[in-house]
């Protein structure tokens, strides 16, 4: 029958509910009915696939092997975890403005780490130190989540960067948690926070005062971004 496929589709999610099926929490989600009650949300998650390939401004250019897994990974998840991460998406950038702050987040589903940062061109005005931050944050979160579960996972790195010319957008995949060294975390924990992924929060990180400053000035903290 034509017509009536809102009302069938809420229908079948109301009826999926009431099954005692096994596993619901990882079942459940795909009959969900978030696409109806909140499609600014999800197009803002669709965003983050359409602007792998298409749009400008973009970030640096990707192969179409990487497009390919980029997707895959974004696509890989229920509807009502995409709608809750353009929720997520939305709060950081509201956060961004509020603050003039970078602001950074991350979320998992199964083994994969979406980790997502968003500043302007302000503050990286050069595209290549924008793409390192992006890596470095996200081959940290990487590492962190590694050491909570002790099992392999990937992660993609979605940057938001706005420039006068609108939203630019950058993409990191990483597949193992290799070549991050302490100085580089010690940055980006101290920049970021420090996330718990059991409990889905972060802390922030305060060097001892004789401690050298994480900016990697060689000064001691006391001397150098305490109090800033």
């Amino acid at each position: 029958m034509i017509g009536g496929e809102r009302e069938r589709f809420f229908h079948l999610a109301d009826v999926v509910d009431d099954l005692d099926i096994r596993n619901r929490r990882t079942t459940h989600p795909w009959f969900s009915t978030a696409a109806y009650d909140d499609p600014l949300s999800l197009g803002v998650y669709r965003e983050l696939m359409t602007k792998v390939w298409t749009g400008l401004p973009r970030g640096p250019g990707i192969s179409p092997e990487e497009i390919r897994t980029i997707l895959a990974f974004l696509d890989d998840v229920p509807v009502s975890i995409m709608v809750s991460t353009g929720r997520w998406i939305m709060r950081k950038r509201r956060e961004f403005q509020e603050t003039g702050n970078p602001a950074s987040g991350n979320a998992s589903s199964g083994n994969k780490i979406l980790v997502y940062l968003h500043a302007s061109d302000r503050q990286w005005p050069d595209q290549m130190q924008w793409t390192t931050e992006l890596t470095f944050l996200t081959l940290t979160r990487l590492h962190e989540w590694t050491e909570t579960y002790n099992v392999k996972g990937v992660a993609l790195g979605v940057g938001t960067r706005e420039t006068a010319n609108g939203i630019e957008y950058t993409h990191v995949y990483l597949e193992g948690a290799g070549g991050l060294t302490k100085e580089v975390r010690d940055k980006i924990e101290w920049q970021y926070g420090v996330p718990n992924f059991r409990f889905g929060h972060v802390r922030e990180v305060e060097p001892g005062r004789n401690a050298r400053c994480p900016c990697g000035s060689g000064l001691k903290f006391k001397r150098c971004h305490e109090g800033s």
